[in-house]
């Protein structure tokens, strides 16, 4: 068998363990977003399944093209481009997982956030970049602060008024923040304190038992976004579940076995791929 592994140089290192694990079973293949130059004569994909781990340009390019690849043989790219995007966009994948059934906080997108959400939190519209500005967003609010302009939609271009515009959401009083993996059918659930309280999530992060809201919130979202593998972040307000957050390249390595659970996914797929 053979996988194709489309990602960058940042998430080279992090992948290593998949990798590993794959290689010891398939022939691995890695289109590196930063290497990789297109000449689509001499590109010949054949693998049996793929896999993407990252959020840019030249990538979702490649996993586009691996999909017309795959589309008349069985292959199946995991993220497939159209669910990274939607899930980079948080406009909207807020709104396509609400009219799912989703229970999301209430967002906006504009220069300020509605007065109605009284206490918010601003985050960047698109989340292509993870590490940058995280000094700035997300930024916590009462309504009426003004938020700092920062540019966090790329794909508006350069325009002057790009950098006043953010993703608005109220801010939802939660004890705890619920943290799911998806790896296709199966779940997988923990809790630690907010990332808001605690920058070092891992410290507080404990596995719980399954939570029959949170399985029905997290099957939805991801049929809703059409990701695979996805990490979803949920908090808990008035005995209510808020999706947060949803994630198409989450680190597998915080699991347990992650790396080989995730690996076992992919080959399953790949067995009803047909590559050479």
């Amino acid at each position: 068998m053979k996988v194709g592994i489309i990602t960058n140089a940042y998430e080279v290192p992090r992948i290593r363990s998949l990798v590993d694990y794959l290689e010891r079973k398939a022939e691995v293949r890695l289109y590196i977003e930063e290497e990789f130059l297109f000449d689509y004569q001499a590109l010949s994909f054949d693998e049996n399944v793929f896999f993407t781990k990252g959020k840019g340009y030249i990538l979702l390019t490649i996993a586009r093209l691996a999909e017309e690849y795959g589309k008349p043989r069985g292959v199946v790219v995991v993220n497939d481009a159209r669910s990274v995007w939607i899930a980079m966009h948080r406009f909207m994948h807020f709104t396509i997982v609400r009219k799912a059934g989703v229970r999301v906080p209430d967002f906006g997108l504009g220069q300020k956030a509605p007065k109605h959400f009284g206490k918010f939190i601003a985050k960047n519209i698109i989340d292509q970049n993870h590490l940058r500005n995280l000094d700035i967003l997300p930024f916590v609010g009462e309504s009426g602060d003004e938020v700092p302009t920062i540019g966090t939609g790329e794909e508006a271009g350069e325009d002057p008024r790009v950098r006043q515009f953010h993703l608005f959401q109220r801010f939802v009083e939660s004890e705890y923040e619920y943290k799911v993996y998806g790896f296709g059918d199966r779940l997988f659930y923990y809790r630690q304190i907010p990332v808001l309280e605690n920058p070092r999530k891992m410290e507080t992060r404990v596995p719980i038992d399954e939570i029959p809201e949170l399985k029905r919130m997290s099957i939805l979202a991801m049929k809703a976004t059409g990701l695979l593998v996805t990490s979803m972040d949920f908090l808990y307000e008035n005995r209510k579940f808020y999706l947060t957050d949803i994630n198409a390249i989450p680190n597998f390595n915080y699991l347990p076995q992650g790396p080989e659970m995730l690996g076992d996914y992919l080959l399953d797929l790949a067995k009803g791929g047909g590559g050479k």
